[in-house]
């Protein structure tokens, strides 16, 4: 199982599970972040934070920190 924060730009994933604190975890399905949701990495910023993820047709950008608590299929 990866992290979301290991993927490289180009890379595709589904979210298989989302391990954080409830406020976290909240903002983060805001943003689309939900189980079974499919996702592609667009691209990440020159010294590897934050990157931006494409979500249901949405650009999102999130800091690695928060990206690692997102588990793949």
């Amino acid at each position: 199982m990866k992290r979301l924060n290991e993927l490289q730009p180009g890379a595709t994933g589904i979210i298989s599970v989302v391990n954080a604190t409830q406020h976290i975890a909240q903002q983060l399905m805001v943003m689309g972040l939900l189980p079974g949701v499919h996702l592609e990495v667009v691209g990440v910023a020159p010294f590897g934070d934050p990157m931006t993820i494409r979500v249901k047709g949405r650009s999102v950008s999130l800091r690695r920190a928060d990206a690692s608590l997102v588990e793949l299929e």
